[in-house]
């Protein structure tokens, strides 16, 4: 497999901040301790609140991530599961439409920012803490 560059668009950069950089003040550690973590999570919020991410046009500027991080991570199958959800045939699995299946990670990690954004910016969540935000939405989530 070839390295593939992706990419957490710049206009998140103040969710990335709040869930990669900041440290919980309690524990030292952030939600999401690799920015590998925080792509895959954004991802499966963003294939959960939405069926297509043909659409999307991330940038080509924002927080690079390595796919051989994701894979060196055991992660890479979230990738292949979306490319795979989303095509409905294994062909997206070649090594020449490596590129593609890579997308779908990436795109649906943009629209799954997108979502993270909403619920840390909601008017009744200013007083929370992000990671009880992160929390309570998985909780509902889970309890669908």
């Amino acid at each position: 497999m070839a390295r593939v560059a992706l990419r957490l668009d710049n206009q998140f950069s103040d969710v990335i901040r709040q869930l990669y950089e900041e440290k919980d003040s309690v524990t030292g550690i952030s939600i999401f301790t690799t920015l590998a973590d925080l792509m895959v999570f954004a991802a499966m919020v963003g294939r959960d609140k939405f069926d297509d991410c043909v659409d999307v046009k991330a940038s080509s500027s924002g927080r690079e991530i390595s796919s051989d991080v994701i894979v060196n991570q055991g992660r890479d199958g979230v990738a292949y599961l979306l490319a795979l959800d989303h095509q409905n045939d294994g062909n997206i699995l070649r090594e020449e439409n490596e590129r593609e299946m890579w997308d779908y990670l990436q795109n649906y990690a943009f629209l799954g920012l997108q979502q993270i954004e909403i619920w840390l910016n909601d008017p009744g969540n200013t007083s929370i803490d992000p990671k009880d935000i992160i929390l309570d939405e998985m909780k509902k989530i889970a309890v669908r």
